[in-house]
């Protein structure tokens, strides 16, 4: 399992805002509450002043949606859990890979 944190900065007040972050393939996004994984994970953690008006885990990505985002910083949280091992990409974004072996 990997913990994955996002710290975001809003450079002004923005209504509407949408956080995605793609996961590797293979991979899989817990919490759902399908299967047990809401009992393997260990909780989301949020912090700053900015709650979600609405959260997607799908296959492909991570997603939050905001109604409304302050000026300032803020941070969110997830599990993902990696079902096979190698050397996972993700988009150029990333400055190296993350290996991940069993």
């Amino acid at each position: 399992m990997v913990r994955v944190r996002l710290d975001l900065e809003a450079q002004s007040d923005q209504p509407w805002v949408v956080v995605s972050d793609p996961i590797p393939a293979g991979a899989t996004i817990l919490g759902t509450g399908l299967g047990g994984f809401s009992t393997v994970d260990p909780g989301e953690g949020k912090k700053g002043v900015v709650w979600p008006a609405y959260e997607e885990r799908s296959f492909e990505a991570f997603r939050v949606y905001y109604e409304y985002v302050p000026k300032g910083t803020w941070s969110v949280e997830y599990t993902v859990r990696l079902n096979q091992s190698g050397a996972f990409q993700l988009p150029p974004r990333e400055s190296r890979p993350f290996t991940f072996r069993r």
